[in-house]
């Protein structure tokens, strides 16, 4: 599974449900069931509920793959940052997928 964070498709996907909800909760901010504040799953339809879980679960799920990778790879400093700081998560997928990428695909450390 810690696999996962070298697959830049993953990591695409995990960032892109983070902007898409969001985006979304920031878009309908000016209607009347967000005049509290919050969305609650009574007001929101399957779809929004659908939208709005995929952020967190996908964000916890980078966070704890990219916390374990850094250790894994002796990366102990990252992996600290990583773990009080949850959006350098995304910052250390994308650096494992496209800094620490050889031409060839292979990732060296």
């Amino acid at each position: 599974m810690n696999q996962l964070i070298e697959n830049k498709i993953f990591v695409f996907v995990a960032f892109a449900a983070l902007l898409v909800a969001f985006g979304y909760v920031y878009s309908i901010m000016d209607e009347p069931r967000m005049a509290d504040g919050a969305l609650e799953f009574s007001e929101a339809s399957i779809i929004e509920i659908i939208i709005i879980m995929f952020a967190p679960i996908s964000g916890i799920t980078m966070w704890t793959l990219a916390f374990i990778h850094s250790f894994k790879h002796g990366r102990k400093t990252w992996g600290v940052i990583i773990l009080f700081a949850w959006p350098t998560a995304f910052l250390y997928a994308v650096m494992v997928n496209f800094i620490w990428t050889t031409n060839s695909g292979t990732h060296h450390y």
